[in-house]
């Protein structure tokens, strides 16, 4: 089903409603159709906005984050280093950092201590 593909292409955007719309469009389709794979297929992709998508380190602390407290985190102006796609933004500025490693490292090693301090031995 495209509505399922467009689902899917909106989840990698981050772009919750409209892949909850596309997911919406999908399942009626599924159902219409009367396709028990199609419909499963539908009922996962479904999934994964009610599952676990990251998690935020923050201040000695983790936690769990859904896909939509992912896509609004990334549009606050706070800083985040993202570890799947090896950038670190801040409001609208990114900087891909995927072929400098060693200074993802460091941003990501200062993030995850933040406000504290790392010693150069970490």
């Amino acid at each position: 089903s495209s509505a399922l593909a467009g689902a899917g292409i909106a989840m990698r955007r981050l772009r919750t409603r409209p892949a909850r719309a596309a997911l919406e469009w999908a399942r009626h389709a599924a159902r219409k159709a009367g396709i028990p794979g199609l419909i499963a297929e539908v009922e996962s992709a479904s999934q994964a906005l009610e599952t676990p998508a990251a998690r935020l380190i923050e201040q000695g602390s983790e936690r769990p984050l859904l896909l939509e407290e992912v896509e609004a985190l990334q549009g606050s102006p706070d800083l985040v280093v993202d570890a799947f796609r090896y950038a670190v933004r801040s409001g609208g500025v990114t900087i891909l950092l995927a072929s400098r490693p060693v200074l993802f490292s460091l941003a990501r090693t200062l993030a995850e201590a933040w406000p504290g301090d790392v010693s150069r031995g970490d």
